[in-house]
């Protein structure tokens, strides 16, 4: 009998998280259905078949291991939802450990018929120390932190799905087309809003997405990322994910998209001159923004230079000699 559910878990060289998140997967209390596991190793051989060889074995339900070559989250997801053989894909990140109920909290809805794609809460490791800086001037910055409050609500048009904890109908997941390559993390290229893109794309299809706080898991923090540099490096690949997410939209607008980014800026600028006194942590909040705004000319620059770029033959030709004529 085929699985109602299979959770597809894409892991790219964290062996300590990706068996953390197993173990924590064989936790899960029975969501009153039939499951499955699928891992998608994003790395060259051996790559996670130590970690899934020694866990898997403990999980109450079948798992295997499959390799994509395609580097890239968004590769991974799309690999793992054509092995997909279920109603409902789930999807869990190899840094997140989910708590006992998660499964069984983040199926319910889709089960019953109430929506077609669950968003659970992700919230930060609390053992994790964090500096003095992190909880007042980068409280808004972004670490997979995914949480909407405590009660159930549908998601609206301005907000996303995050795919470190999510479920949705198997059918309309395929319908989309699957995630975007050109965003996603990969390997050195840390790209966002693969999972904007995607969740645009189920509202478009007349998906309805609820957000249940009770599908919780639990993000890793480590102290690589506590880092002011790291912070500021993030903003910019999100500045450049963010106009990537809407190329099509950003392309045809004047200044290709860009007179936004400007504003944002000058208001965020403006807000932190009024904040007085300065202080280190605001500096960096200011250089973030800027870096934000970097990445998101940056990939309208590369727009403009693109819509400039004519190849020869299709120039037109010059009148008097049938050459093609200069620009």
């Amino acid at each position: 009998m085929a699985p109602a559910a299979t959770v597809v878990i894409p892991t790219f060289r964290r062996p300590d998280s990706l068996a953390r998140a197993l173990r924590a997967l064989a936790r899960q209390t029975d969501p009153g259905l039939r499951w499955d596991a699928v891992v998608v190793d994003n790395d060259d051989p051996p790559g996670a078949a130590d970690v899934f060889n020694r866990v898997a074995p403990d999980l109450p339900v079948a798992a295997r291991l499959v390799r994509e070559k395609g580097r890239g989250a968004s590769h991974a997801r799309n690999r793992g939802i054509s092995e997909v053989n279920a109603p409902i894909t789930v999807f869990l990140d190899d840094d997140v450990v989910p708590g006992p109920h998660w499964l069984k909290q983040l199926l319910g809805p889709i089960v019953s018929g109430r929506c077609e794609g669950v968003a659970g809460r992700v919230v930060l490791d609390p053992g994790a120390a964090r500096p003095r800086w992190f909880t007042s001037s980068w409280h808004d910055v972004p670490f997979g932190v995914f949480d909407r409050g405590e009660e159930e609500c549908l998601l609206g048009a301005t907000d996303y799905l995050n795919t470190a904890n999510c479920a949705v109908r198997t059918d309309l997941l395929r319908a989309t087309g699957g995630f975007d390559p050109v965003l996603g993390p990969r390997d050195g290229v840390p790209l966002l809003n693969d999972d904007v893109r995607l969740y645009k794309e189920l509202l478009g299809l007349g998906g309805r997405v609820l957000y249940v706080p009770e599908a919780v898991v639990v993000h890793e923090l480590p102290q690589s990322r506590l880092k002011r540099r790291y912070i500021v490096r993030r903003e910019y690949f999100r500045g450049r994910s963010a106009w990537l997410a809407e190329r099509e939209r950003h392309a045809q607008m004047r200044f290709f998209g860009t007179g936004a980014v400007a504003r944002k800026v000058s208001d965020d600028l403006r807000q932190a001159w009024h904040d007085r006194p300065w202080g280190t942590s605001t500096l960096y909040r200011v250089a973030a923004d800027v870096s934000y705004a970097s990445g998101y000319g940056r990939e309208a620059l590369r727009c403009l230079l693109r819509s400039r770029r004519v190849e020869p033959s299709e120039r037109p030709l010059d009148a008097q000699d049938g050459k093609p004529a200069r620009p």
